[in-house]
């Protein structure tokens, strides 16, 4: 890691200490460990008429899957599970906004203003909301709007990256029917400047696109109920 490197993620890195410092001071909100047992009632053949009532369909239910395992693989508490899961994606998410931070910005003062922005956002501004739906769908949809923003500059990016971005955007737009709402208004600004109807098709977009088709199917043909 070079110097500039390393001045960048400092001030992350204080607020990924002190992140964790309030985690463990603070009572997880009881929506988080209501959403974890269902994922645990699902896991094990639960239905939503049957075992559990939630008012979301089931993607969330998914996205709660692996800090299940989590607690399962290791000697960690459930509570724990799940702030270690979420940190670990929030971490992921905030290694992809810089990346393309580096690209959009030439200036070092606002790549570092605009992480530390980020970390703030994604790591302290929950406090006892942390891993709720909203918080999680800021942690997966933030790196598709700075390529949304690369694509409007008409730079590349790297296909690998454009699919995962889209994989995790899809999952985030999919946690409640009106999250959509973002998705549609960036797309639909895309159709404006590009003047042209085939103007949302990029990797990433289509990707969200047969993420939400095929969790409607799923949704179907696996909980009907």
């Amino acid at each position: 890691m070079n110097k500039k490197t390393l001045y960048d993620w400092l001030p992350t890195c204080f607020l990924i200490v002190l992140a964790c410092l309030i985690q463990s001071h603070i009572f997880m909100e009881r929506d988080v460990i209501y959403l974890t047992n269902a994922a645990h009632l699902l896991l094990n053949g639960g239905t939503y008429s049957h075992d559990f009532f939630e008012t979301n369909p089931p993607m969330i239910l998914f996205l709660y899957i692996p800090a299940l395992f989590i607690a399962k693989l290791t000697a960690l508490n459930l509570i724990d599970s799940i702030r270690l899961y979420f940190m670990l994606l929030t971490l992921i998410s905030i290694g992809l906004c810089y990346h393309f931070l580096k690209k959009l910005f030439n200036e070092p003062i606002y790549i570092r203003s605009l992480l530390t922005a980020i970390a703030f956002v994604l790591l302290i501004l929950p406090s006892s909301q942390f891993g709720q739906r909203e918080h999680l769908l800021m942690i997966l949809v933030l790196p598709y709007l700075f390529v949304s923003m690369l694509r409007l500059q008409n730079k590349s990016i790297h296909w690998g990256l454009a699919i995962l971005i889209g994989l995790l955007a899809g999952l985030g737009f999919s946690i409640k029917p009106h999250f959509l709402t973002t998705f549609m208004l960036i797309e639909c600004y895309f159709l404006w400047t590009r003047r042209s109807l085939l103007g949302w098709i990029r990797i990433e977009s289509s990707l969200i696109t047969v993420v939400l088709i095929a969790y409607l199917f799923c949704i179907q043909f696996f909980f009907s109920d």
